[in-house]
C-alpha cells in the first residue's frame, strides 16, 4: 500500500480484476503468468508512489539554489577540515592534520 504524499491516509491496493486481466491480455495478444502479473502491478503500484512525488517536486529554481547553498556549506567544511586543528584518520589510526606553510 502506497502513501499518499500529503498527509498519513494510504492510498488503496492498486488491483486489476479478471476482467481487466482479459482486456489486458487481449491488448498484448497473449496471455499473462501470474508471476508476470504480479510484477505489472508491483510496477505499478512503484510507478504510483513515485509519481506524487513529481507531482509535489519543488521548481527546478528552487532546486538549483538548494545545490549552490549545499556545495558551498561541503566546500567551507572541507575547508575548515584542512586548515583547521583537527584530527584526521589514516589506514594505520590517528594522526595530526598537515602542516600548510
Amino acid at each position: 500500500m502506497a502513501k499518499h504524499s500529503q498527509g498519513d491516509t494510504p492510498d488503496p491496493a492498486f488491483k486489476i480484476d479478471s476482467a481487466n486481466w482479459r482486456r489486458i491480455e487481449k491488448a498484448y495478444g497473449a496471455s499473462l503468468p501470474p508471476n508476470v502479473q504480479e510484477s505489472i502491478v508491483r510496477a505499478t503500484e512503484a510507478f504510483l508512489f513515485l509519481q506524487s512525488f513529481e507531482r509535489t517536486a519543488e521548481p527546478l529554481a528552487k532546486v538549483k539554489v538548494i545545490l549552490r547553498s549545499s556545495r558551498q556549506s561541503c566546500h567551507s567544511v572541507f575547508q575548515r577540515a584542512v586548515r583547521g586543528p583537527l584530527v584526521f584518520f589514516r589506514r594505520g589510526g590517528l594522526c595530526a592534520p598537515f602542516d600548510r606553510q
